[in-house]
């Protein structure tokens, strides 16, 4: 019969040597110094010293002090890590701010022929050659319409519920009656478009956007055409020092450069958005984050365009030619029409 194993009588001592070890385990490194002499500690270790002193307070004052050396080097070097990665951070945030944002590709409406019957067929004098632009050539996701007014053409976006492109003609006989115009400042929703396709004033109230024209209310040159510059169906949500300045600028820059143009002056102006544009208001309209403004001069058949960002810090830049135009914005709003190379400068 096989006998029981009797437990081993050595059993607490194994659980207190294990237990000893724990607590002073921590203090090894000062127990190898303590055999190296009193160099480094202030005197000779005691059990009771090992458990209750901080391990600092143990030391000489020449060692404490080659201690405070040392972590001075190690703040040192942290904080020059520190700044370089942190300067790393704001030259990679400023690349990252500055990069060009994508931008949605709205989709290019074609342009009719002079013989054709256009949706614009009441404002088609808007357009060089009388070639409007098509509506019902764009993805209905967008609801294109056309709206006629008597100085400019709106191609509008019901699910943006602000214009696609405003279409605009220029010429020294315009400007000229347009200057003796006063402003009416008279803003009002636009009951040509359903309800649930259009913005309202309250849209716009405590927004920090100022109601943005794409035609101008300057270059109106009948009463009529100044009212209608006021409806909201030609307004994006901009930026209000973008708005009164260097846009203002861009607008009278445009109006002298007609006013001194042999013939007619087509200017197509508009918003360009990025994949989440921000929305505004409880009709949730688009914000744009870029805006553009195309001008040709039908006389000479030259081309150029500026694509500004919708911003404060915006400036006008050179203008770009129509080919740069239309690969920055997928817009061919020229389509057909004779556009000699290079960039004009107002």
């Amino acid at each position: 019969m096989a006998s029981r194993k009797r437990k081993s009588s050595l059993a607490p001592l194994h659980w207190f040597h294990r237990l000893r070890q724990r607590l002073t385990g921590r203090t090894a490194c000062f127990i190898w110094g303590a055999l190296f002499g009193n160099a480094v500690l202030v005197q000779t270790l005691g059990p009771w010293d090992l458990l209750t002193r901080s391990p600092e307070s143990l030391l000489s004052e020449r060692w404490r002090l080659v201690l405070n050396d040392a972590r001075q080097q190690l703040r040192g070097w942290g904080q020059a890590w520190t700044d370089d990665a942190t300067r790393l951070f704001k030259q990679r945030v400023g690349e990252w701010a500055n990069a060009p944002e994508a931008t949605i590709s709205l989709p290019a409406p074609a342009a009719s022929t002079a013989d054709d019957s256009s949706a614009f067929a009441a404002c088609s004098d808007q357009f060089p050659q009388r070639r409007a632009l098509q509506p019902a050539s764009v993805d209905a996701l967008w609801s294109a319409r056309a709206l006629c007014s008597d100085g400019f053409a709106v191609l509008y976006s019901g699910r943006t519920k602000t214009p696609m492109v405003v279409v605009e003609r220029l010429n020294r006989h315009r400007l000229q009656q347009a200057a003796g115009l006063a402003r009416t400042d008279r803003f009002y929703a636009d009951a040509r478009v359903p309800g649930s396709q259009r913005a309202d004033l309250s849209d716009y109230q405590g927004s920090g956007y100022d109601r943005g024209h794409m035609a101008a209310a300057a270059n109106q040159y009948t009463a009529s055409g100044m009212a209608q510059s006021f409806a909201l169906t030609n307004m994006v949500p901009q930026d209000p020092t973008h708005n009164r300045k260097v846009w203002a600028k861009l607008e009278a820059d445009v109006r002298k450069y007609a006013q001194r143009a042999a013939g007619d002056v087509f200017v197509y102006t508009g918003p360009l958005y990025t994949d989440a544009a921000p929305r505004m208001g409880s009709g949730q309209v688009w914000v744009p984050s870029q805006l553009f403004k195309l001008v040709y001069d039908a006389s000479s058949q030259r081309a150029w365009a500026y694509v500004l960002p919708n911003n404060a810090q915006a400036q006008i830049q050179r203008p770009m030619d129509y080919a740069e135009f239309v690969v920055q914005t997928g817009w061919h709003l020229l389509a057909g029409l004779p556009v000699r190379a290079g960039v004009h400068t107002p």
